[in-house]
């Protein structure tokens, strides 16, 4: 609970909060007022006069003849505080809760040599290294886990929320992990599948991010996407790189590199109803995790419950401070005794 001797407590915005566990005692307030009349018409019938012998002009009436109603006042301040005390004033204590529901991820970076080419600065694999790394920090609650292949595939990294653990991994990734040379495409969705089947989110998907054909391993990448569609699991396939720069007479002239093949990537991931995309330098790399990001949003669910906590030992306690008040002017100099 707040302070209890906070003026908070008395704010406008404070009372609009509360709710009352016995609220036919606020009715007690209407006759405060009722008390304070018939009070002031006793004390005017039975009031006690005592002549003083003056010449005229010499009375004079200071500011002090005021502090006399300060008792009624702090009387009366103290029987409302008491009242609205019996009333049972009670505050919401309301938590929520907020959640996803989770999307399991498997990144599946290539590693081949090819990777290492430098049309995307300063090469293709730590483009993509760090595109992922951005990816993963934007995302909440999901299981995410890394595959590396070349011309084999290796899980590098279970699915994990530990994203710290994961940012390791992927800063660790290096060509030199895997010296078998190829690109097997459909080894990497075979390991990468194994790592989802498992998973009972209701959204799985892969994330491949390749630079060229299929030219290893023992798997076909159309079978490794039926396997994949088989366990609901999506791919969303990124061709990165495809420019070369070819010198001219007189200047550079970019031209697409065609020996990269879109249509193995393109093909898995129509089959699995997830989406191709090409990456040509960095920024278009990270307008491609950007779309994957709107793509498989999070689904956020909230969980909310409210405690209601009694506050009226506040006023009961503030009640006591001005009743104590009241009785002390009472029988001080600013209690008028001929009003007793």
């Amino acid at each position: 609970m707040q302070n209890w001797l906070s003026f908070e407590w008395f704010s406008i915005s404070k009372f609009l909060e509360i709710t009352w566990g016995r609220p036919y005692f606020l009715y007690l307030l209407t006759v405060i007022p009722l008390l304070l009349l018939l009070k002031s018409v006793s004390q005017t019938r039975n009031n006690q006069s005592l002549p003083i012998a003056t010449i005229k002009g010499d009375l004079k009436l200071g500011w002090s003849r005021y502090l006399r109603f300060l008792q009624p006042i702090f009387q009366s301040v103290a029987l409302t505080l008491m009242i609205i005390a019996l009333a049972r004033p009670q505050i919401s204590n309301k938590t929520q809760n907020k959640f996803s529901e989770g999307i399991d991820i498997i990144l599946a970076i290539d590693i081949s040599e090819s990777m290492l080419n430098k049309d995307i600065a300063p090469n293709r694999l730590e483009a993509s290294k760090k595109i992922a790394n951005q990816f993963i920090s934007n995302r909440y609650q999901d299981r995410i886990g890394l595959v590396v292949f070349s011309g084999e595939a290796y899980s590098l990294s279970p699915l994990t929320t530990d994203y710290k653990a994961l940012s390791d991994y992927i800063f660790e990734i290096k060509t030199q992990l895997i010296p078998t040379e190829g690109t097997a495409i459909g080894s990497a969705l075979a390991v990468s599948v194994s790592r989802l089947i498992k998973a009972k989110s209701k959204s799985k998907i892969i994330i491949l991010i390749s630079d060229g054909d299929n030219t290893a391993g023992n798997l076909d990448p159309s079978t490794s996407a039926q396997i994949a569609k088989a366990y609901g699991v999506k791919i969303y396939s990124i061709l990165v790189g495809g420019f070369v720069q070819k010198a001219g007479k007189d200047t550079l002239i970019s031209n697409y590199n065609m020996s990269i093949d879109k249509q193995v990537l393109s093909e898995i991931s129509t089959i699995t109803e997830g989406k191709f995309f090409k990456a040509s330098d960095s920024k278009s790399l990270k307008k491609v995790f950007d779309q994957i990001n709107l793509l498989e949003k999070v689904k956020f669910l909230e969980n909310s419950s409210s405690e209601l906590i009694d506050i009226f030992s506040v006023y009961l306690r503030w009640g006591i401070i001005f009743f104590l008040l009241a009785f002390t002017t009472k029988i001080t100099f600013l209690g008028n005794i001929l009003e007793d």
